[in-house]
């Protein structure tokens, strides 16, 4: 039997209903109402104080104002604020420029350069198809001047400015052969040129990789050196990732699937709470072989993301040194002038979050550091001669028990000796840095890859 509700009853729970819902909604809109006040009083406050600096400024400053360089200051100076020490504010020509290197290009003559013994800038690398390469320039020459002044009176800073440049700019480089008898002078018109992101070298039955950054052009040519040693029958595969900073996780998480079956990546966790995956890898290839990485200390971000899940998904070791311990996602956002501003929004939170390596970084399985000595002459070592990639084919030796180049040099194999066989960290070294660009290794001349591969714990430098 059904039951009427009486109409005073029916009007009263109508009421109530109405009453919750109005309150609602008020404590709402007034949260929100109080956010836009401070936040709009937070904006005056800020425009208040710029408007002040700069009208006491422009009343009363001797000299000129040159705006474009001062709102380019104003820029830089609010990401210093913030007190985020990666933040990084770019002009209209560093953005630009920002953009051909992620993309694998970099502007300048196309060479890696090292300030040695002599004091003149030795050519380590001379990268395809760039202004150097055509003008015959050729690997272990020496420049010894630049646009007239002699390399030896210039700081590393003030060489790779010389270096680098606009497209189409022009730098007179004086050039000493590297036997030291002939002298000559050219006119070189600085342009944009691919510089390879990953190099390989097959030794005996192992195969070593190097992945110098994370760029749309690296899965590509990662791609094509793996299969080419995969050919050749590799035991063992190195995969080097020393300076790699990693600021590409999209292409770095391309690499992985590669190597990887299917697994997730992590995620990125915002301040609001919000978690966005940062990729998956899938099964259709995943490497069949042992895998050892190397890192250092500039080993960051994504390459450092790479490694926790080498080392979680196909149980990869890693030597060296502990990485950087940059564990955040940046982003970089354009402003209608061309100019650019990168600053934090997440944290990167790997998918076994045992391996979360943000402020600490992530520690090798065999901890090696070069020495002092090694490190400021690393543009002399070599594959067969750099201590930390011997160390990583011995560990190959002992965990495949095939004979690699590390048997060759007759190190040892004993893995369990998991101390340190250097104290200290790595240290950045400033005498060797490149030329122009990241720290990747001419496509041409593969017999002098190595002197290239040699200036790998250096800072690079990008135009």
């Amino acid at each position: 039997m059904n039951k009427k509700i009486p109409i005073s009853l029916a009007l009263a729970i109508a009421i109530v209903a109405m009453t919750i819902t109005f309150c609602i909604t008020m404590i709402v809109s007034m949260k929100r109402f109080d956010s836009t006040v401070t936040a709009v009083t937070e904006k005056e406050t800020m425009y208040d104080k710029i408007a002040e600096v700069d009208k006491s400024v422009r009343d009363n400053y001797y000299g000129t104002i040159d705006d474009k360089l001062l709102y380019d200051t104003l820029g830089a100076g609010y990401l210093a604020g913030l007190g985020d020490k990666y933040a990084k504010y770019y002009t209209a020509a560093q953005y630009n420029a920002y953009l051909k290197t992620a993309a694998g290009k970099v502007m300048g003559i196309g060479v890696d350069v090292v300030k040695d013994a002599t004091g003149y800038a030795r050519v380590l690398t001379v990268y395809a198809d760039s202004p150097a390469a055509e003008a015959g320039i050729t690997v272990g020459s020496y420049i010894t001047a630049l646009d007239g002044v002699e390399v030896k009176a210039l700081s590393n800073e003030a060489i790779r400015t010389l270096l680098q440049g606009e497209e189409g700019t022009v730098v007179k480089v004086s050039l000493l052969s590297a036997d030291f008898t002939t002298e000559s002078a050219q006119d070189l018109s600085r342009r944009a040129y691919r510089v390879p992101s990953v190099r390989s070298e097959l030794l005996n039955t192992t195969g070593y990789i190097r992945i110098r950054s994370f760029n749309e052009y690296t899965p590509s040519e990662f791609d094509a050196e793996l299969q080419m040693l995969l050919t050749g029958g590799i035991t063992g595969l190195v995969l080097d990732l020393r300076g790699n900073a990693g600021n590409d996780i999209e292409n770095m998480v391309r690499v992985l699937d590669v190597l990887c079956p299917a697994a997730e990546v992590g995620n990125a966790v915002y301040k609001n709470g919000d978690t966005v995956s940062l990729g998956v890898t899938t099964d259709e290839s995943s490497i069949q072989v042992p895998v050892v990485l190397i890192t250092n200390s500039s080993t960051a971000s994504a390459a450092e993301l790479f490694c926790v899940t080498l080392r979680d998904v196909i149980s990869a070791r890693i030597v060296g040194v502990k990485t950087a311990g940059r564990g955040t996602v940046q982003t970089i956002i354009e402003q209608t002038d061309g100019s650019a501003l990168e600053f934090t929004v997440a944290v990167m939170v790997p998918d076994n979050e045992a391996f979360v390596f943000d402020g600490v970084g992530v520690t090798p399985d065999f901890e090696i550091a070069l020495s002092a000595a090694e490190e400021a002459n690393s543009y002399e070592l070599t594959v067969a001669t750099d201590p930390q990639i011997l160390r990583a084919f011995e560990m190959l030796d002992t965990m495949t028990g095939a004979s690699t180049a590390a048997g060759m040099q007759g190190g040892s194999t004993d893995e369990e000796n998991t101390g340190s066989e250097s104290e200290g960290e790595d240290i950045d070294v400033e005498n060797a840095f490149e030329g122009f660009g990241d720290e990747s290794v001419a496509e041409e001349n593969p017999a002098e890859s190595e002197a290239g591969d040699a200036a790998a714990e250096s800072e690079s430098s990008t135009g």
